[in-house]
């Protein structure tokens, strides 16, 4: 994976919008937590099988993880495209 990515800043965001500390997520994705952390700030980058786990954790492609800077979309369009992730 490209290093340029918004991946560390998206999964921040997309924790931080569900109030969950990085030690829960990390149990979802049965990684260490100090492994999460890493992702979060791009020392490390998940492996694929783990993009996608995290992809449908939060409910968004991993298109949108990579390349979309998710701080900046608006809130209903994020929820539109959960819906319509999650119902693909």
């Amino acid at each position: 994976m490209p290093s340029a990515t918004h991946l560390g800043d998206n999964l921040r965001w997309l924790r931080m919008l569900r109030k969950q500390p990085q030690d829960v997520v990390a149990g979802v994705m049965q990684v260490a937590r100090s492994t999460y952390s890493a992702w979060e700030t791009r020392s490390t980058e998940p492996r694929m099988d783990q993009l996608v786990r995290l992809s449908d954790y939060y409910g968004v492609s991993y298109d949108w993880l990579l390349r979309k800077d998710l701080v900046h979309v608006p809130l209903f369009v994020l929820e539109q495209h959960q819906r319509a992730h999650k119902a693909a």
